[in-house]
């Protein structure tokens, strides 16, 4: 199997710096990008067998990056690993959601990464070849996790705001209806 290549996307240097050596030391290609401005032109130039981002970025969040990877027409989509140091982010679920492979913390990671670097390896090798070849090469590999069934029904106001990927969309009107709570009461 060949070295998977990854795209580690992170603004953070000392944790780009961290990242990269993990990944180095597992046997990974590793080229960075300190923002998705700067990531796009290389996922263009070359595709990635797997996207290892951090959660907040300059310009772009991890979801936009999602959005951006679903958007590509003809392609398989690039796994997408999303790291948060803590392992919190509140809008880890929508990512899932929205294809990504994981929202993973430092300590999670690092145990995680040798097994995700595999199957990135082994997907890389599978888009290189032709179709016929890859059915004959392995059986399909299923790199995304099966959604967590949840027990609890979304309320009428929750359903549609955890569906959003832009922020912003749900920050401006709990922003207002904080306001006008607030006026209302004063």
């Amino acid at each position: 199997m060949s070295e998977p290549d990854v795209l580690l996307i992170d603004a953070s240097k000392p944790s780009r710096y961290a990242l990269r050596l993990q990944l180095l030391a597992l046997g990974a290609q590793v080229r960075q990008a300190q923002s998705l401005e700067e990531a796009l032109p290389q996922l263009a130039q070359r595709p990635a067998d797997l996207i290892v981002t951090a959660s907040a970025l300059p310009g772009m969040n991890a979801l936009e990056l999602l959005e951006l990877m679903a958007a590509r027409d003809g392609e398989p989509p690039t796994p997408v690993l999303i790291h948060c140091p803590d392992g919190h982010w509140p809008l880890a679920a929508t990512a899932l959601r929205h294809g990504a492979l994981a929202v993973l913390g430092t300590d999670e990671l690092t145990r995680k990464l040798p097994g995700l670097l595999r199957d990135a390896g082994a997907m890389g090798e599978r888009r290189a070849t032709t179709p016929a070849e890859a059915d004959a090469v392995a059986p399909p590999i299923a790199l995304k996790p099966a959604p967590a069934a949840t027990t609890q029904a979304p309320t009428t106001l929750a359903a549609p705001l955890a569906s959003l990927s832009n922020c912003w969309l749900v920050a401006i009107p709990a922003a207002v209806l904080g306001l006008l709570l607030g006026l209302w009461m004063g």
